[in-house]
């Protein structure tokens, strides 16, 4: 009988013991899943973290670009009233500007001079000294002789690029003396500028261009170019065997421009 008892007591001591150990085992999975899920917590907490600083410092970035761009926008609207000032105290301005003949050119200061370089020659540049790549409009007008070495000249080519300009013209707006005439050539806008090429001939019949532009002072920026605040010294003056042949036909023929006809290019404010 004592021995049936010892042997009861011993079953139930290791029954006791199994649940024991399973209760633990069960505690021990509990806390590892706890852990495991915890540090998938922070995992994820990290994780949005890291995406919220990203985009904070993206907003960041945007909100520089766009503050660094309005600055530009405010400097050169300052440069533009700054150059008005000075212009307002320098010699009177002209409304119109004009490029006539050799060619002949008047700028919106109402400065005259003769265009007597052949070449590539800028005749307008908005907004001035801007780059290239980030210029709203320009003219450029290949002027070439007809003729001999100190013969007249005149605008062969003209190339009109720039953001104004409509997207899809591959190196820009290009006209030729020898291109297709149109009787009656339309005005062009490009920005709040509007442009117009013509054809014209001289009296032996050579094509040339003629340019007009006009609504230059809505834009707001100073302008560049031969036709705007750009320095004409160089582009003004001749190679030395040809200034002896200039001065020798101002003596002998005063009005040369009467004998001939020659390109024009005008630009206005209004």
């Amino acid at each position: 009988m004592k021995q049936a008892e010892r042997d009861f007591k011993t079953d139930v001591a290791g029954a006791d013991r199994k649940k024991e150990a399973k209760r633990k085992a069960e505690a021990d999975r509990k806390a590892e899943a706890e852990r495991k899920a915890e540090a998938i917590r922070k995992a994820e907490d990290k994780r949005k973290a890291e995406a919220e600083r990203k985009a904070e410092a993206e907003r960041q970035a945007e909100a520089e670009r766009k503050a660094e761009a309005e600055r530009e926008v405010q400097e050169k609207i300052e440069q533009t009233k700054q150059d008005s000032k000075t212009n307002a105290a320098g010699p009177p301005v002209a409304r119109d500007a004009r490029a006539v003949g050799d060619p002949h050119l008047q700028n919106i200061h109402g400065e005259r001079f003769d265009l007597l370089r052949p070449g590539n020659h800028v005749l307008l540049h908005i907004p001035r000294r801007e780059r290239v790549e980030k210029v709203l409009l320009r003219v450029e007008a290949e002027v070439r002789r007809l003729g001999g070495q100190c013969a007249d000249m005149y605008f062969h080519e003209l190339n009109i690029t720039g953001a104004w300009v409509p997207h899809g013209r591959t190196g820009g707006l290009r006209f030729q003396a020898g291109g297709v005439r149109e009787r009656h050539p339309q005005w062009l806008s490009f920005g709040r500028v509007q442009v117009k090429v013509a054809h014209g001939s001289t009296l032996q019949g050579a094509p040339y261009l003629n340019f007009y532009v006009k609504h230059l002072g809505h834009t707001g920026f100073t302008v560049g170019g031969l036709l705007g605040e750009d320095d004409h010294t160089e582009a003004a003056m001749p190679s030395e065997a040809c200034a002896h042949r200039l001065s020798l036909l101002q003596v002998a023929a005063p009005s040369e421009y009467s004998v001939t006809v020659f390109p024009v290019a005008e630009a206005s404010f209004e």
